[in-house]
């Protein structure tokens, strides 16, 4: 039974598996004495989501405001709520959640050992680039907490007690439809239950939503990673100081090039796996993106109310962080395996014999090819994919002022 701690340490500390632990989603197989009490809040979390779900697709289609206007905070919940439910696919069933650990499991059997870590001061990159990564996501992660708590679990809850119970007639909307109680029943009762659909609002967002982004993301730096030590490993497999050694054991460094060639071949792989399991989640987000941003931004151009004009802004922002998410990393993931073949060409293989040269060359060859993170079949993301959505979205605003004037 493999589980979570038999990862490599300085590996298994880049994921923020401890967030999925909080609803009961566990990726590797769990301790026996953890085993119910992690049941028990998954199944309870689910069906809490579903719950949600039904409540507030009720509410979208009971809202009768037909303006493009009113339908601006609307659509852009609804085509959130079709990525959330594909997203939740992956963490909820437990066959995708395997598929997650196979991968991770992948990148581990190439994470090097401390021991590996000795030689050429590979420890010392490997941590930098670890740090590196983490300031970033840190950065998104805290954004995305701090925006989730205060538009979902604080101003929704609030806009609806406001409505309720001191002016009816304003004209705030909640950042995202919550189901109400209708008739008559106690104040405690009615906060109970919006703060329920607060709860688990923001548990969504941040733990399936921006939170599997961010493993996607984790992956992607953990792959590069494995790129870099694949790079110094290269580079110091032929050196001047070695060609004695090379001469008189010409059988050795043709195996240690050839273990090379080898793990370089194992990461491509676990890119073609990454792009497997997530190339349809990313297909939708960055589809989509486009879309509910220039709905967020015509709310925002068009919207009287301060409120309203603020919590569609943040929504948008929300949205934003999302792609930059994927981007990003993917971003660096495109440039990864261009080092490998500067790395080929820098280390002195004309120095070693005919085998050896046809290595290098077939490292080479490998190494000409840009690994991307895929959008389903359609298209490779990159950063520039992330100013093109922005680029778009502005110009569906600019569409959708021009029809809601006339």
């Amino acid at each position: 039974m493999f589980q979570y701690y038999h990862l490599k340490r300085s590996h298994r500390e880049t994921y923020p598996f401890s967030w999925f632990d909080i609803i009961g989603i566990r990726f590797f197989d769990a301790p026996d004495k953890f085993f119910i009490k992690t049941k028990v809040r998954f199944i309870a979390f689910v069906l809490s989501f579903y719950f949600l779900c039904s409540v507030v697709t009720y509410e979208c289609f009971k809202y009768d405001e037909a303006s493009i206007r009113g339908l601006a905070s609307i659509i852009p919940s609804g085509i959130l709520g079709v990525i959330g439910v594909a997203k939740q696919n992956i963490v909820f069933r437990p066959k995708n959640r395997q598929r997650v650990a196979k991968l991770i499991k992948e990148i581990d059997e190439l994470w090097p050992s401390e021991d590996q870590l000795v030689e050429y001061g590979k420890k010392k990159i490997l941590d930098d680039w670890i740090k590196k990564s983490a300031i970033f996501f840190r950065c998104i992660f805290c954004a995305a907490l701090a925006h989730a708590v205060f538009s979902t679990f604080i101003m929704s809850p609030s806009v609806l007690y406001y409505k309720r119970y001191v002016n009816p007639n304003v004209e705030i909307q909640e950042p995202i439809p919550m189901s109400v109680i209708r008739f008559e029943c106690p104040k405690a009762l009615f906060i109970v239950y919006i703060l329920y659909q607060a709860v688990i609002s923001v548990a969504f967002e941040v733990i399936c939503y921006f939170s599997l982004n961010i493993v996607i993301g984790l992956k992607i730096m953990n792959i590069k990673a494995l790129f870099i030590i694949l790079q110094v490993d290269l580079e110091n497999i032929i050196k001047e100081e070695k060609l004695n050694q090379i001469v008189s054991n010409t059988d050795h460094c043709y195996d240690e090039l050839k273990k090379i060639v080898q793990r370089h071949q194992k990461i491509l792989s676990i890119c073609d796996n990454l792009n497997e399991l997530y190339s349809f989640t990313t297909f939708l987000d960055v589809t989509c993106a486009a879309t509910v941003m220039a709905f967020y931004g015509f709310a925002v151009a068009t919207e009287v109310n301060v409120v309203n004009r603020v919590l569609h802004a943040l929504r948008m922002a929300s949205v934003s962080l999302t792609v930059l998410l994927l981007t990003w990393p993917a971003e660096v993931l495109a440039g990864a395996n261009d080092g490998v073949a500067e790395a080929a060409y820098s280390c002195l293989w004309y120095l070693g014999n005919a085998r050896i040269k046809s290595l290098v060359l077939l490292v080479m060859q490998r190494a000409m090819i840009p690994v991307y993170l895929k959008a389903f079949i359609f298209s490779n993301v990159v950063l520039e994919t992330y100013s093109k959505l922005c680029s778009t979205a502005f110009s569906y605003v600019s569409v959708l002022s021009q029809v809601h004037e006339k």
